[in-house]
């Protein structure tokens, strides 16, 4: 499986910058969505695949900045654990942790 573009349309590109073995043999993959080559901008993008690398499920977060998703762990109980950054609005440059439970719902 290719890490780098996911999909894309129009000019704008999902990238996945990181990605880990899933116990049914596929794969999580966190990155950005919405970014050119020059630009990096968009929410984070977190998506499910088999392991022939088909799409199962996406899901996006964010908010008015643009946040990015740079690394992607499974937790024992099914969920993810998300690092990132955020930045765009003046003052908001951080980085950022995300704990998904195993419904996709943030908590963190």
């Amino acid at each position: 499986m290719q890490v780098g573009v996911l999909h894309g349309g129009g000019g704008d590109l999902d990238y996945g910058l990181c990605l880990d073995q899933t116990d049914d043999g596929g794969y999580v993959v966190v990155g950005c969505t919405g970014c050119t080559e020059r630009m990096w901008y968009g929410d984070i993008i977190l998506l499910k695949t088999d392991s022939n690398g088909q799409t199962l499920w996406t899901q996006t977060y964010g908010g008015e900045s643009t946040d990015i998703g740079l690394w992607v762990t499974r937790t024992n109980d099914g969920g993810y654990i998300i690092t990132g950054n955020t930045w765009g609005i003046p003052g908001s440059n951080s980085f950022e942790l995300y704990l998904m439970d195993k419904d996709l719902r943030k908590s963190a």
